[in-house]
């Protein structure tokens, strides 16, 4: 690693579930009783949010992946707009000015891959049932934490773990040295 970790151009955003909200697609997931025992069950939903001037007209853009507009849903993509930030956990993540450029170049990589329902299936039932998910569908197939977990681990800075969930994800990348809670 060269350089030093600033924290200051990528950000984790994770939506917390708005419990008022019955009809959410995040806040139905959250009603699950393998989701609620996560050390972070309010956080449902996670994204990047690229804030620095290297990323050029991306800056200010999130990358996620959604299952809303369709029956594969929009799939991972990069959004622009704005979030409510009461309704959102932002944490910047620390790495160097380099380690940014190559998330950045793996999510541009990424872009343009189905949502994985498949997966989501397999994030809410019970874990003898999971092994009936094919593995090879993580290479085309993502949900929303499982790509930002992917971006970082295949820009070499953070450990894989392609079944994160959302709810998982402050503990995983804290214990990584990504974040500071």
């Amino acid at each position: 690693m060269t350089g030093s970790r600033t924290g200051k151009m990528i950000e984790l955003l994770l939506y917390q579930v708005q419990k008022d909200d019955k009809h959410h697609f995040e806040n139905i997931i959250w009603r699950f009783q393998e989701y609620k025992k996560d050390p972070d069950p309010e956080s449902v939903h996670g994204e990047f949010r690229f804030t620095g001037s290297q990323f050029g007209p991306r800056s200010g853009q999130m990358f996620s992946s959604s299952g809303r507009g369709g029956f594969l849903g929009k799939g991972t993509r990069f959004v622009s707009g704005k979030i409510d930030e009461e309704k959102w956990k932002i944490y910047p993540l620390i790495l160097t000015t380099e380690e940014e450029i190559r998330v950045f170049k793996e999510c541009i990589k990424l872009k343009g891959k189905f949502y994985d329902w498949p997966g989501i299936v397999g994030m809410v039932i019970p874990k003898w049932l999971r092994k009936y998910i094919p593995k090879f569908i993580r290479f085309f197939m993502f949900w929303c934490s499982e790509v930002v977990n992917y971006a970082l681990f295949r820009a070499g800075v953070a450990d894989d773990n392609p079944e994160i969930r959302p709810s998982q994800m402050v503990e995983s990348y804290r214990d990584q040295g990504l974040i500071k809670t």
